[in-house]
């Protein structure tokens, strides 16, 4: 048991880590703030986020998130599974998120119920004695988070959004062996659209998130050009960038397709683990699909009555 605290002691980084996260934190509505549920115009939206980070220094960091969410009647309704793996000692945790959330004017309250399972791994770490064998760990609890989301339009061509969550507010217990209580984490982030002209739109966001001693801010801006009238079909392309302070820059490129929604990011490490890293970071894929009810077009030929 001893040898057991002592491996564990170890990895302090891996065991410590902070919540997954984003690049692309703004297509995940259903992670920034369970009051997004529901926030989109159709009947369902389906969204999925891939990211592999740390190639360069070890096995990849990867992150997968998978959701969809849909209104009914007076209430919105969004179910996420999260799945992330760290490092050689394969830190895994997997999540199963629910969320409600509920419309009032220009607010929205949300709420999510999580259930997190998490293990780890040492079979594939090399032990100084031969044949030294540790077990795996695992854990489960559950986790309880709030949101609440703002919507503001100052003018014709002007919308602000301000989201505002809370999550781990249950401050559930992750330790393996001891106790080790999961920090709350404080999210607040911004989002503004300026649409300039019929065809482009200009969108500076910002993300604050805040976890026991860990900071993350995120600056960034992408624009988005109407395409439609080119090719007689709803088409759009967006360029942009991300700046997460002392740790990454990233650049942007996305489209929207008719009902689908496809970004690609990747982000350069600008942090102290460049000498290891050589500054690469991380790649990044979303992607969302909205599910709209159909309307069906009047005929443009009628057929006349035989006895006319």
């Amino acid at each position: 048991m001893k040898k057991l605290y002592l491996i564990i002691a170890l990895f302090p980084f891996t065991l410590k880590a902070q919540d997954i996260h984003f690049t692309q934190w703004n297509n995940n509505p259903l992670l920034l703030n369970p009051a997004q549920t529901g926030n989109f115009d159709g009947q369902a939206r389906i969204i999925a986020q891939q990211r592999s980070q740390w190639a360069s220094v070890t096995i990849p960091f990867v992150s997968t998130s998978l959701g969809i969410d849909f209104p009914i009647k007076w209430l919105d309704i969004g179910f996420q599974m999260l799945r992330d793996q760290a490092g050689s000692s394969r830190l895994r945790s997997t999540q199963f998120n629910f969320n409600l959330a509920k419309a009032y004017q220009d607010w929205r309250f949300g709420l999510v119920l999580g259930i997190q399972q998490r293990s780890i791994d040492y079979s594939e770490l090399i032990f100084l004695q031969a044949n030294e064998k540790i077990p795996s760990l695992n854990k489960q609890f559950f986790d309880l988070g709030l949101g609440v989301n703002r919507s503001f339009q100052i003018a014709t061509n002007h919308q602000l959004s301000a989201d505002l969550s809370m999550l781990h507010i249950n401050r559930p217990n992750r330790g393996f062996l001891e106790k080790d209580p999961l920090a709350i984490r404080h999210q607040l982030a911004f989002y503004h659209q300026w649409k300039s002209s019929n065809q482009l739109s200009l969108i500076p966001h910002m993300h604050l998130s805040f976890q026991a001693q860990q900071r993350e801010w995120t600056l960034g801006a992408l624009a988005t050009y109407d395409l439609s009238d080119i090719y007689d079909k709803p088409i759009k392309l967006e360029v942009g960038s991300y700046a997460r302070i002392q740790d990454a820059v990233a650049f942007h490129l996305g489209m929207y397709l008719e009902q689908s929604y496809v970004g690609f990011s990747y982000d350069w490490n600008i942090s102290d683990l460049v000498p290891a890293s050589k500054g690469l970071g991380a790649w990044e894929v979303s992607f969302k699909y909205y599910i709209q009810q159909k309307v069906l077009l009047p005929p443009s030929l009628k057929t006349c009555p035989i006895y006319l």
